[in-house]
């Protein structure tokens, strides 16, 4: 079988943080990646071990103190300029711990605003986010904002949010950690669903090593020695994920471990 080209790889990637009355702190050391295209990417490991650094280096919000990052190939730049913001609105979906829904725009308007932002028409925009806020139960809570909605309510709008993105990797952290267990697995049913209907490729950052198991393609864990791959749990991401969505309409597109050093790859 052709192995898949990676859509995001890594290479030698560290990422210090200067302290002003010590050494460095060490997020991440050396660490070498590949995630194929269309992979659903499990990310675990204790606090402080830098998953979510890792998140946010193949996000391009923070850049590598050493090392490399390419995207299809491409290596992108290591500084803030035109070239990583046009990357970040054009190829990423992110969810943040944060969240960091706009305080004066309902549920609604907050799920339709990387279209929006795009320039993609206004209605269409909204009625994309509107199926994906239905989708994780929030018919009712629309025109609210989010001084109104609960933390667990927040968090599925931030995930309708990066759902009505059609950017070819998405990437969550703890998407599902302040969700009920019925939800959790309404939200990881659709991300499995993008990578099988839409093709993309989704990275998760959990501490949840069940849903792990029941959803990735693959598990890395970050330690205080480095990345290791876990498991390849299947080729490809549950069929369940298709069941669920039947009768929906996309609104887009339809234990080996390694040494800690190893290159983590296809």
């Amino acid at each position: 079988m052709e192995l898949r080209k990676p859509l995001v790889r890594l290479a030698g990637v560290t990422r210090e943080y200067a302290e002003r009355n010590g050494p460095p702190i060490v997020a991440l050391d050396g660490v070498d990646l590949e995630v194929p295209a269309g992979e659903f990417l499990g990310i675990i490991g204790p606090s402080g071990q830098g998953k979510s650094t890792l998140l946010n280096i193949m996000a391009g919000i923070d850049f590598p103190s050493r090392g490399r990052v390419f995207f299809r190939g491409t290596e992108l730049p290591q500084e803030e300029n035109e070239r990583i913001r046009e990357y970040r609105a054009r190829h990423v979906s992110l969810v943040f711990q944060e969240l960091n829904l706009v305080s004066h725009l309902n549920a609604l308007q907050n799920a339709a605003l990387p279209l929006v932002c795009r320039g993609e028409d206004n209605s269409t925009s909204i009625a994309h986010a509107r199926a994906h806020l239905e989708s994780l139960g929030l018919a009712r809570e629309l025109t609210r904002k989010p001084a109104k909605l609960s933390g667990g309510q927040k968090q599925r709008v931030a995930i309708a949010r990066a759902l009505t993105s059609d950017a070819e990797l998405v990437l969550a952290d703890e998407p599902t950690g302040s969700l009920d267990p019925k939800t959790s697995v309404d939200v990881m049913d659709a991300f499995a669903g993008l990578i099988r209907a839409g093709g993309r490729t989704v990275v998760l950052v959990t501490h949840n090593e069940g849903l792990a198991e029941r959803y990735c393609t693959r598990i890395v864990e970050c330690t205080t020695a480095g990345l290791r791959e876990v498991r390849r749990v299947r080729t490809e991401a549950p069929e369940r994920a298709v069941a669920a969505g039947r009768g929906k309409k996309s609104p887009r597109n339809p234990r080996n471990p390694r040494n800690p050093r190893d290159k983590v790859g296809s």
